[in-house]
């Protein structure tokens, strides 16, 4: 948050875990924690609870984002999660241990464990980012879940209209800064239904054939209902000199693609403060529909615009806009444009996936600039120089042999040693 002139920041003499370091300026939110408000409780505990960080106190082994604060150190595997889990330990719900059945939180200076009964990650089938099931010290069964949006929206009880209205608005203002955004929401589980769930769960996860869409079925069943709690917004922070190597990159008429599943406003945002986007651009075009249908139109027309002279209707006849066409779909489409050959990922805070899916991989994105115009515009002159001279090295000695063949009545016989073709010259 934004410090506002000549306001005070808070003071959190109430939780000695909190980091001396965070500053925070909103009182009233503080205040609201301090009078055990319900809703802002219930929003914390979330943020503690709904996570895989691993609490250690040794140092932080390889490939791991650390988030410290005071004594303890939560490793995580994205920057967004370190940084929720901080934001819940200063108002003073920590985070303190897990094991694979419970989570230990201390809540405003008092230690519980809750038993950890289900918990799904982000998956390509659900979207869900994360959905756990906790069981309270109390014995109260609650449903705990952070997504998209676009995702959580369509589970949300018909209540939280009102309130769904305005995290919207504040949604689309955070994705204006180009913040990254999650919605949080909970439920209330009845014991009777939950137990037929786990046993549905059991016979899904341990079928032989469609599993996936069973278990996709069953948590959609079981996030029918959700009570909307809020958002959260988190700064993703480029790396140093990106917006300068794509503007060098695009002089060099390099195509580049940014695949992202952040809100739209947040995509477009963050590719103006990269360079990727800019004013003088022409013909920009935004996929905005809102069924497969509007969709599939929408690609196909792009596409028809991009290269109309290579445009076959036949190419779209037998598509049917399911989740491999969608593939195919934008497959089709980047192949007008051009397709990659080697994969180069980037071991940022988060490019674990991107390491593991590449070819080869190191840690600044502007060391691509020199990858690219200089190792890369070397490697092609020695190849040429090198392709050049093998062909013709080949060619007088294919021809010499060819000749002698006449007189050796093609009996294979050679005229130089053997050793003669590995000389460079």
């Amino acid at each position: 948050m934004t410090p506002i002139k000549n306001t005070e920041k808070v003071g959190f003499s109430y939780n000695q875990l909190a980091d001396p370091k965070f500053a925070f300026y909103d009182h009233s939110l503080v205040e609201a924690v301090k009078l055990s408000d319900v809703p802002t409780h219930r929003f914390f505990w979330l943020l503690s609870l709904c996570h895989t960080v691993m609490p250690e106190e040794r140092r932080k082994p390889h490939y791991f984002f650390s988030c410290m604060s005071g004594n303890l150190v939560y490793q995580v595997q994205s920057p967004d999660e370190g940084a929720l889990i901080t934001a819940a330990r200063n108002f003073g719900f920590v985070f303190q241990a897990r094991t694979l059945e419970t989570i230990t939180v201390v809540e405003m200076g008092e230690t519980k464990i809750y038993k950890l009964l289900a918990i799904l990650d982000f998956n390509n089938v659900s979207f869900l980012f994360l959905f756990l099931v906790v069981r309270s010290p109390e014995g109260d069964l609650t449903l705990y879940c952070k997504g998209a949006d676009t995702i959580l929206y369509e589970l949300l009880h018909s209540s939280c209209d009102s309130l769904k209205e305005e995290t919207t608005e504040h949604l689309n203002e955070f994705a204006g800064e180009g913040l990254r955004t999650l919605v949080v929401a909970y439920k209330n589980l009845d014991e009777d239904y939950f137990q037929d769930w786990i046993r549905r769960h059991h016979e899904a996860s341990t079928a032989l054939e469609g599993w996936e869409d069973k278990l996709s079925e069953l948590y959609e069943d079981i996030g029918k209902g959700l009570m909307l709690l809020g958002a959260t917004a988190t700064e993703d922070k480029l790396q140093d000199r990106v917006p300068q190597s794509i503007e060098t990159l695009a002089k060099a008429h390099i195509k580049i693609w940014v695949l992202t599943g952040d809100k739209q406003e947040t995509a477009v945002n963050i590719g103006y403060s990269c360079n990727l986007l800019n004013e003088d651009m022409e013909d920009v075009f935004i996929i905005e529909g809102s069924t497969s249908d509007d969709v599939l139109n929408e690609l196909r027309n792009a596409r028809k615009k991009m290269k109309p002279e290579s445009f076959l209707d036949s190419d779209e006849i037998n598509i049917q806009f399911e989740k491999s066409s969608k593939k195919q779909k934008f497959y089709l489409m980047s192949k007008q444009m051009g397709s990659a050959h080697i994969g180069v990922g980037i071991s940022g805070q988060e490019g674990m996936q991107a390491i593991l899916s590449s070819d080869d991989f190191f840690a600044q994105f502007h060391y691509l600039q020199h990858l690219l115009l200089v190792h890369g515009r070397w490697s092609y002159i020695r190849m040429c120089k090198f392709l050049k001279y093998f062909f013709y090295k080949n060619f007088a000695f294919t021809l010499v042999h060819f000749w002698y063949g006449f007189f050796s009545g093609f009996s294979a016989q050679i005229v130089y040693d053997e050793w003669f073709i590995m000389i460079p010259k």
